[in-house]
């Protein structure tokens, strides 16, 4: 009964933590990992790391949870994208191993009923739990403890201790194989999994075998009857070593590469601070069990100022844990002496076993971890300071018997104000807003929640804002990379981005991100040849990386090595093939190139990937304006603008009601932009276009001459002023705006509207006469586009002005036959 009440316990509180989304580590190691999606195949995930990494890459983060992925991939079998079934999943497990936990206390340890069903409501409810339960990858731990319980369960029951043997023995060879499977198995949810079997080792010497253990100590020679303990030891020994080896060698021998802002503490020259540290990070992570008020998604540098003098007053913590420790481990070892019979287990050495030891892969003693503090690794040992913390309420109650109601009522008190503080906490993980803001607010000098919480305001397009929490994380962290890279990308002072963007490089010489947004500055800057460097250094250090491979193919493409740039974005599609971006960026390419069809389908792709990806929808709706299939593009433009009202897909609906002879509605839509952004040259363009095209032809040059004047080398700008003066008989000054348009339009690398301008500067010569040039220009519109008709049609008009009858004959034939063979489609 207790296992069923403490399993709905455990459901309750992490109820209203379903409808989380995809959040934090969730969107790398599950949404866009091919190991889960399914995009690679199952043996893949024996290969590859938490994130979808080869373990051998050099990269690698080299976490090691492959039956984790599976759960997921399986999940995402079941319901797709869905978070909430990832939640739902999470959070039965949790309830599962809360039963189960319940069941080892009064089945196993033989604790009493009541303190049982205590330890398993403090685990049930306890809000350091949030980020293993409610944060989706969070499943390794959750995982990992519920195999870790049956490991434990497996092989503690099978030991058959008699009352004449002193030492215990196995009653079943198989259920003891099985126990150590469910062992590995935990491993292959969770590194710290492994702990299990030391542990199992451990509760068979000191508790299970004790009375011959004892004998052993006072004799000080072995007994024949110890031979199936050491049997067991040696196999249980040889399995962990064999693990262990194994581990190294799916890492190839190559440990993970932290970074010092991961964990300060252990990137310390000095071995005075490590040694101070350290045991200062252990007092504080069971501060967090007792009191977890401060709780926190990250905690990196600045969460925890490092303790660098004998002198700091926090040692007087870290003393206090020392004394508290040795204060318990006396007592066991007084207990222990005491009596050379195997009883119920001791609970000091419980939490020893559950607490203490399971937390070692954790504490930095063994390798250097990538944190300073991680809930989640907190998950296991908690089971420890659950029973303990029961115990100790069991103990007062049976003491203070005249005080019992009252001792009840504080217990159900604190559970209730512990649930209270999971329910809180679930809600901080409800979304990327409100995870980030809640780190800014827990711990305001960690500059990774600063830098977190700018990249959130970043693209939310509260740019300012990004900007002052860039350089607050700065200021905190002046070594941070990633911080002084993200500004850069943001600030419109090209000198002082590209030296964020150096900065970042100089801290971190293999920063990928700063060495792709560096070389895309130069590259804008002029500086081809070494931009194309930086970016193939990237692809270098990192061949996988999908951000490399697609700026590296626009650049291509802008040089048009049109065989590359298309080589450079197939690796990027096969390397995150449900990756939406991927292929919005190759449809710019295929748009860019001329392709505009093939654009639009790859757009769609994008958007079908990601119903939220608006700017897909948008440059979807271009494309579709562009080859006249104007209700779709309208039907995509009220898709779009179902998801927010954004000056684009309203710019882009208007021109494509200009286009549908909607006059009145798209001078609305244009009024409705400028009303709110007045400084919107783009938008003034269009309206510009508009104006001209209901007869004010003169208001329409006034404003384009305006955006000229905030900006010049507006391509779309200059090319419409050059049709206004067109219309005005200005041809010659028309020749001006259109040739500076054309001249940056080579530059931009876009041959669909770069056709459109030079059949537009023929006809400007071809309206004063200058046939000979006139020619060039229908020329080079037709060498972009054979089956430009009207170009065609010209060219054969002024080879009849000039009598060159043969010439003009075979261009109106060409016209002929295009216009059939389009009748025939």
């Amino acid at each position: 009964m207790n296992e069923v009440l403490t399993l709905i316990v455990a459901c309750v509180s992490f109820i209203n933590g379903l409808h989380g989304d995809f959040l934090h580590d969730d969107i790398f190691a599950i949404k866009h990992n091919a190991d889960v999606t399914g995009h690679n195949p199952i043996f893949k995930t024996f290969c590859n790391d938490f994130w979808g990494k080869s373990m051998s890459d050099n990269t690698s983060h080299k976490s090691y949870r492959p039956l984790t992925i599976l759960s997921f991939r399986l999940n995402y079998f079941v319901s797709g994208h869905e978070p909430l079934y990832f939640h739902l999943v999470n959070v039965v497990l949790h309830a599962l191993v809360t039963s189960v936990l319940t069941w080892t206390c009064q089945y196993v340890l033989y604790l009493s009923p009541q303190c049982s069903l205590l330890a398993g409501l403090l685990f049930a409810v306890h809000p350091v739990h949030v980020e293993a339960v409610t944060g989706l990858v969070g499943r390794a731990e959750v995982l990992s403890a519920l195999l870790f319980m049956f490991c434990f369960i497996l092989y503690a029951k099978n030991l058959r201790i008699r009352k004449f043997e002193p030492f215990a023995r196995v009653e079943s060879v198989p259920i003891f194989l099985v126990s150590i499977v469910c062992g590995i198995l935990a491993m292959l949810c969770k590194e710290q999994g492994i702990m299990v079997l030391p542990v199992c080792m451990l509760y068979d010497v000191f508790i299970c075998c004790k009375t011959g253990v004892i004998q052993c100590l006072r004799d000080k020679n072995l007994s024949k009857g110890c031979l199936p303990l050491v049997k067991r030891l040696l196999v249980t020994t040889l399995i962990i070593f064999c693990l262990l080896l194994f581990r190294w060698w799916i890492m190839n021998g190559q440990l993970p590469l932290f970074q010092h802002q991961d964990n300060p503490a252990s990137f310390s020259p000095y071995l005075v601070t490590r040694c101070l540290s350290y045991p200062y990070i252990w007092f504080y992570n069971i501060f967090i069990l007792l009191f977890p008020s401060t709780l926190c998604y990250d905690w990196q540098v600045g969460s925890i100022p490092l303790v660098e003098t004998i002198f700091d007053p926090r040692n007087l913590a870290t003393l206090f844990l020392l004394m508290v420790t040795t204060l318990f481990a006396l007592k066991w070892i007084s207990s222990f002496k005491k009596s050379n019979t195997c009883h119920h287990p001791d609970v000091i050495f419980i939490v020893f076993l559950f607490s203490i030891l399971s937390f070692v892969p954790a504490s930095n003693l063994i390798f250097r971890v990538g944190f300073v503090i991680a809930e989640r690794t907190l998950y296991i040992p908690s089971t420890g300071y659950c029973i303990l913390v029961a115990h100790g309420i069991c103990l007062l109650v049976e003491r203070f018997i005249k005080y019992r109601h009252f001792i009840v009522a504080v217990t159900l008190f604190l559970l209730i104000l512990l649930l209270c503080k999971t329910w809180t906490q679930n809600k901080v993980w409800n979304s990327r807003e409100t995870l980030f803001k809640s780190g800014v607010r827990k711990l305001p000098n960690n500059a990774k929640v600063h830098y977190n919480y700018a990249n959130l305001l970043k693209d939310k397009g509260h740019i300012e804002d990004a900007i002052h929490e860039y350089r607050l994380a700065i200021r905190l962290y002046p070594d941070h990379a990633s911080s002084h890279n993200n500004l850069g990308t943001i600030l419109n002072n090209t000198t002082e981005a590209i030296y964020h963007f150096e900065k970042a490089l100089e801290i971190l010489p293999h920063h990928q991100g700063a060495l792709i947004n560096l070389g895309a500055r130069k590259f804008k800057l002029g500086n081809q040849e070494d931009s194309v460097r930086m970016l193939q250094k990237a692809v270098e250090i990192d061949p996988h990386n999908v951000e490399a491979l697609m700026t590296l193919g626009s650049m291509m493409a802008e040089l048009n090595r049109w065989k590359e740039a298309e080589h450079l974005y197939s690796r990027a599609i096969t390397e995150k093939p449900d990756f939406a971006e991927v292929y919005h960026n190759y449809g710019t390419y295929l748009h860019l190139k001329g392709d505009i069809e093939e654009a639009v389908h790859y757009y769609q792709l994008a958007y079908s990937l990601d119903s939220q990806f608006s700017v897909s929808m948008v440059n979807a709706a271009r494309g579709l304006r562009q080859i006249g299939r104007l209700n779709e593009a309208v039907s995509i433009l009220d898709r779009a603008l179902l998801l927010g009202r954004s000056s684009e897909a309203l710019d882009m609906l208007g021109l494509v009601y200009y286009q549908m002879g909607r006059y009145s509605e798209s001078v609305r839509l244009f009024e409705e932009i400028l009303g709110d952004n007045p400084n919107n040259t783009d938008v003034m363009t269009h309206y510009a276009q508009v104006v001209a095209n209901n007869g004010d032809v003169i208001k329409a040059e006034h404003i384009l001459l305006d955006v000229l004047h905030r900006s010049p080398n507006h391509t779309e700008a200059l090319h419409f002023l050059a049709n206004v003066l067109g219309q005005l008989q200005r041809h010659q000054e028309a020749l001006v705006y259109l040739e500076q348009a054309i001249t940056l339009q080579e530059h931009s690398g876009d041959n669909g509207e770069l056709e459109n301008m030079y059949f537009q500067h023929g006809n400007h010569l071809k309206d004063l006469k200058q046939y000979d040039e006139a020619l060039i220009s229908y020329q080079k519109t037709i060498k972009l586009n054979p089956k430009k008709t009207k170009a065609l049609l010209n060219l054969g008009a002024i080879f009849h002005l000039k009598g060159d009858f043969q010439l003009a004959v075979r261009y109106y034939e060409e016209v002929i036959r295009i216009e059939q063979t389009i009748k025939l489609h």
